[in-house]
């Protein structure tokens, strides 16, 4: 299980309190031994729900003995799963979200566990369900839907509930808007791999599989220029323009495209004595940055209109 979900899922919701602590579970997990086992698998196996969900973390983690059995643990919390513990539901459907060794990604399930859990009270899974339509995974991206979603996500502590509630705040219907917002709040959630294609060796850049409309290539750069390192920026390069009068005029309309895009608080600020051509900045605290700028560089340079999101 990823450890961004483990983080999120660390306090105890209503419905799991107590008896479904993660951090107490997980602790618990950890001390089982091999002795423990048979016990612990004939409660399981009983219907106790708790059992099952200490036996489904020994097979996650490899505790007691076992080595890690993904399967294994995704049937053990399945079983508790069904029986309405919301805790449960959250932690099988990340098995879902993230795919893993034998276990076919499948967000429609996903989905279907998170709203169940949401309905059962727990605080977070709200966010995992907005998450779900604002990128799109398994159904189309809603970002209405993530809104209504995330709201009811307000009594939870995710870090970052308060920023993508910003991001789906007004309405956004266009693939450039939908598509920037996924953009900016991949770059603000250190998440922007999942938009990793292939590397070019050549650029030393990755292939996007997303795509801003009227773009002639969309990629992602890397803190060290390598394909093993952090993604660090979003960008997507215009066709070549010959002429540095209609260059600026699309970088100004590209702009004004970002503006509405981008959540209210953005300062925006043009520059024109600057290189590589005329830019706008647009800056907001928590936030990624983001620049449109039209390269006007003398020579045999290809004027492009470029879009950067990063940090």
């Amino acid at each position: 299980m990823c450890i961004l979900h483990l983080a999120l899922t660390a306090a105890p919701s209503a419905q799991s309190a107590g008896a479904f602590e993660t951090s107490e579970l997980v602790n618990a997990a950890h001390q089982l031994n091999a002795d423990d086992l048979p016990r612990l698998q004939a409660r399981a196996e009983s219907g106790e729900g708790r059992a099952q969900v200490l036996l489904g973390l020994a097979y996650e983690m490899g505790g007691a003995g076992l080595k890690p059995q993904p399967p294994m643990a995704l049937s053990w919390f399945l079983k508790a799963a069904d029986q309405g513990i919301a805790w449960a539901q959250v932690w099988a459907a990340d098995f879902y979200v993230s795919g893993t060794d034998g276990i076919e990604r499948d967000v429609k399930r996903a989905l279907a566990l998170y709203k169940s859990a949401a309905e059962r009270g727990d605080a977070k899974a709200p966010f995992f369900v907005g998450q779900i339509y604002f990128y799109g995974e398994g159904v189309p991206a809603d970002h209405q839907e993530a809104a209504a979603w995330y709201r009811r996500a307000k009594a939870s502590d995710i870090p970052v509930l308060e920023q993508m509630m910003a991001l789906t705040a007004t309405p956004c219907a266009s693939a450039f808007c939908v598509g920037l917002r996924q953009v900016v709040a991949a770059i603000m959630t250190e998440t922007a791999n999942r938009f990793i294609d292939g590397w070019d060796e050549a650029r030393h850049e990755w292939d996007s599989t997303i795509a801003l409309p009227d773009n002639e290539r969309c990629g992602l750069t890397s803190a060290d220029r390598t394909n093993v390192g952090d993604v660090q920026n979003y960008f997507c390069d215009s066709a070549p323009i010959a002429d540095e009068a209609r260059g600026t005029a699309m970088a100004k309309q590209l702009a004004d495209a970002v503006q509405q895009a981008l959540p209210a608080g953005y300062s925006r600020r043009e520059r024109t004595d600057m290189r590589p051509g005329p830019s706008t900045f647009f800056e907001l605290e928590e936030f990624p940055h983001v620049r449109v700028t039209f390269n006007v560089t003398p020579g045999s340079a290809q004027n492009r209109v470029t879009l950067l999101v990063g940090p």
